[in-house]
């Protein structure tokens, strides 16, 4: 059986309990902003929040939809937004990804191409 590998929390956490059995105070806060610090970067990584460009490309791309079927590329060509902001055919796929996974917009294979609609 594999052993459980220690995390730096957890490290820092022995560490500071040692430290503080010695009496070393000074260093066992230095561990604990350490503990804080890693703490912090843990939730930092965990909150994503859609930015407010991804919004309304969302928008752009559910306004520039309709229900017979279009690649990214003619997607792409019915709205000026995306060239002026830049936006890769792969970041509306992606979107589209997410709004298909949400029940907004079916996906369907004709040749090699993709072709979405509203649903």
């Amino acid at each position: 059986m594999a052993e459980k590998k220690i995390t730096q929390r957890e490290m820092f956490a022995d560490v500071k309990v040692v430290l503080e059995q010695a009496g070393r105070n000074d260093l066992a806060e230095f561990i604990q902003t350490r503990i804080n610090i890693l703490a912090n970067k843990s939730a930092n990584r965990k909150t994503k929040t859609e930015s407010e460009l991804d919004v309304q490309t969302k928008e752009h791309i559910l306004s520039a939809l309709d229900t017979a079927g279009q690649t990214v590329t003619q997607i792409m060509g019915k709205d000026k937004f995306f060239a002026e902001n830049e936006i890769s055919n792969q970041k509306i796929t992606s979107i589209l990804k997410g709004l298909k996974e949400s029940g907004q917009v079916d996906k369907e294979k004709s040749g090699k191409s993709m072709l979405y609609k509203l649903v």
